[in-house]
């Protein structure tokens, strides 16, 4: 029998689920108050469940895991020596956000996307913020994401950084954080795609009646914005999804969003030059590209110009870009904008750039560079979170408080020797949520948004969920759908529901097809392994 579980325990089936479910003291639970009472918009959703009873609700369980195993949804571990794809661990209850909160969150997403591409604009353009002293010089030109070779490339159509993504986290007292920028290749559109489809399928009364927001807009304001990115303005642009293969970590995201928007699927080998504009290399001969939604690291994407040892990239797709032959999104040398120890410079740069204070704050950072900066960090070592500047699979995040008093004293002498690589920040102790799981605990969540010619669309992905309280690199903890909703469904779909999960009128787990396709008109479904990501297109739900 599954149990429901949070930092604080285990709950069986057997009860109702809000009776014995304390939240944890001192920490902000996502679905009690501080008295144990359920917030108002997660009545709705435990009720429901609790209507299933503990034998339909273990069965819809096996239900997700069975669907995630026969559609190929897979997260491959770099670090995992006992097997590099892992099956995608979906929790089958989800993380609820009110309208109103997710209306306030996209907001102040959507003022940190124009920060940061008023801030891409400026570091590859005329450097003023450096000029000025607002940004220290060694802050940028030593992380390897700032890309010299693509100093002075023009910009896109408007703007510089069509997709954002912010990993997010709720603090004890309710607020909300961003613990981290994605403007490399954002992450996770797909898996949140797939896990609204999967839990639509296995709890389709529920997800229906739950007036959940849809992720249509943003896949639609997707495919306009890579349209309207197109330098040569046709009406059919030919647009390619770049990857670096099956064996990087979010491979499957990467077919399955090229299937579902009905983009090829390529390699670096599979991209070739002539006469500065970029050709695919299709079975019935060569084919101009108009615009490359990348999933390469940007210093992989070009051997010519960037990194010389890629076997990823294609040679001469910097000197296209340059030309205004082909456009690519995100745009190369955008990952200078990863760098944590922006963070601590965000707010004088939102007062700078745009005469506000930002509605988010992130976590709170210092930059290790800076004497003041680092003292502070030196002399709490214990209770921050260091982090290093350059992303490398050797260097990781270190918690101060796990370490010892000797391996703190080696991490103070690291930091001493080559300040400007270190970033110190505050230890968040993260929310807690319900999961049917093995003790799971605190959780972030990554929110993205796309920016069309209009303004931005934002879009919620899936949530990454970690032990102790921690946020650790990647997706490796688990996911769990997160559902921003309006206020809770009417009465009529209330009745509706009590009337399908009853004792006398009970639907079927499986009882509405996966997904609609467009106009009517069904799919293919392929069954089977990874390949199976390649299997479908349809209405998103």
């Amino acid at each position: 029998m599954p149990d429901l579980t949070h930092a604080s325990g285990a709950l069986s089936m057997a009860t109702p689920l809000s009776e014995g479910y304390h939240p944890v003291a001192q920490l902000y639970d996502e679905m009690c108050l501080a008295s144990g009472d359920l917030r108002p918009h997660w009545d709705y959703l435990i009720r429901s469940l609790e209507a299933l009873g503990a034998e339909d609700f273990q069965r819809r369980c096996l239900d997700v895991r069975r669907l995630l195993h026969e559609n190929g949804v897979t997260y491959n571990v770099y670090a995992d020596p006992q097997a590099q794809e892992r099956l995608w661990p979906l929790d089958p209850i989800p993380v609820l956000l009110p309208s109103t909160e997710w209306s306030t969150i996209e907001h102040a997403l959507i003022q940190r996307a124009e920060l940061l591409d008023l801030l891409l604009a400026d570091l590859y353009g005329p450097q003023q913020l450096i000029q000025k002293g607002i940004l220290p010089p060694e802050l940028i030109y030593a992380h390897p994401g700032f890309l010299r070779p693509c100093c002075g490339v023009p910009g896109l159509k408007g703007f510089h950084l069509p997709l954002y993504a912010a990993d997010l986290a709720r603090t004890p007292d309710g607020s909300v954080r961003v613990i981290g920028d994605r403007t490399q290749a954002p992450s996770g559109a797909g898996y949140a795609l797939e896990n609204r489809i999967v839990l639509s399928r296995v709890l389709p009364s529920l997800y229906r009646d739950s007036h959940v927001h849809r992720l249509a807009l943003f896949f639609r304001a997707l495919r306009t914005t890579l349209h309207h990115l197109d330098p040569h303005q046709q009406d059919n642009p030919h647009i390619v999804l770049l990857t670096p293969g099956p064996d990087n970590e979010t491979y499957f995201e990467h077919a399955f969003l090229a299937n579902y928007l009905g983009y090829p699927l390529v390699h670096g080998s599979d991209l070739v030059m002539r006469d500065n504009r970029v050709w695919l290399n299709a079975l019935d001969g060569l084919k101009p590209v108009d615009v490359i939604l990348r999933r390469v690291d940007s210093s992989f994407c070009d051997p010519l110009e960037l990194r010389p040892d890629s076997l990823l990239g294609t040679p001469g797709l910097l000197q296209a870009v340059r030309l205004g032959q082909v456009t690519v999104v995100n745009p190369l040398g955008s990952s200078v904008l990863e760098n944590p120890g922006l963070m601590a410079y965000l707010p004088a740069l939102a007062r700078e750039l745009l005469d506000e204070e930002l509605d988010i704050p992130s976590a709170s950072t210092w930059w290790c560079g800076d004497a003041e900066q680092r003292r502070f960090v030196l002399e709490h070592l214990d209770r921050l979170v260091i982090k290093p500047i350059l992303p490398h699979p050797s260097t990781s995040t270190v918690f101060g408080a796990a370490l010892s008093t000797q391996e703190r004293w080696a991490l103070a002498e690291r930091i001493r020797a080559e300040p400007h690589l270190f970033v110190g920040q505050e230890h968040l102790a993260l929310s807690t949520a319900p999961v049917v799981a093995d003790g799971l605990r605190g959780h972030a969540g990554r929110a993205e948004s796309c920016r069309t010619e209009y303004g931005h669309v934002g879009g919620v992905e899936p949530v990454r969920r970690c032990q102790q309280g921690r946020l650790g690199a990647g997706l490796r903890a688990g996911a769990a759908g997160q559902f921003a909703g309006d206020d809770a469904p009417s009465d009529y779909a209330d009745a509706r529901w009590r009337r399908r999960t009853g004792t006398r009128r009970r639907r079927p787990v499986l009882a509405r097809p996966l997904h609609r396709a467009h106009r009517g008109q069904r799919a293919p479904v392929t069954r089977g392994s990874a390949a199976s990501a390649w299997r479908r297109a349809g209405t998103v739900r």
